[in-house]
């Protein structure tokens, strides 16, 4: 059974054209080659690196089934982003059980932007951060934020700590998604 996080991917890569994909072959530090690709699915992107494929890349169907056998993602192989233009997302790290061209030796690197409906977008990465036993100090700072945004009551009007580059971008990433909706 795939991992919860990653079934909106594996419908994006089922159920869209792989010719509007954006596919590109890489070479790793180590030499060994892979494939990325990226391709719009209803308001999110979807991005996908796969280690190891020297060969073309397979029919979506049988990247879609290597997916569906990542079953677990371990608290430091995932977690939230934002990009440059500030939308969040998510990515995740992982190695599938089920077998890809004949190898079972691939390792995934998945990541997709949330719809851009603000609101949904930031109840999911809620809902995701609180899935994790382990937050990054960005990751804790996200979800401080998000909880005072769904509390009335909070008159916090600056819930980051000052002095952090990173955790200032993502409060400026959230920002901005907040002044988008608007």
């Amino acid at each position: 059974m795939a991992h919860e996080n990653l079934l909106a991917t594996i419908e994006a890569i089922r159920n869209s054209n792989p010719d509007r994909w954006n596919k590109t072959p890489y070479q790793n530090e180590r030499e060994l080659w892979g494939w990325h690709f990226a391709f719009p699915y209803y308001g999110s992107w979807h991005f996908v690196s796969i280690h190891n494929l020297p060969a073309a890349l397979p029919r979506p169907e049988l990247i879609a089934n290597a997916i569906e056998g990542i079953d677990v993602i371990l608290d430091e192989k995932w977690g939230i982003y934002g990009n440059k233009k500030g939308i969040l997302g998510y990515y995740a790290t992982a190695r599938s059980t089920r077998a890809l061209d004949g190898s079972d030796n691939h390792w995934f690197m998945i990541g997709r932007s949330f719809r851009k409906n603000i609101e949904s977008a930031q109840t999911e990465v809620r809902s995701l951060l609180l899935q994790k036993s382990f937050l990054k100090p960005e990751e804790t700072d996200i979800l401080q934020y998000l909880s005072r945004r769904t509390d009335k009551h909070s008159n916090d009007s600056n819930p980051f700590l000052p002095g952090y580059h990173r955790r200032e971008n993502i409060a400026e990433t959230i920002a901005k998604q907040t002044v988008r909706q608007y």
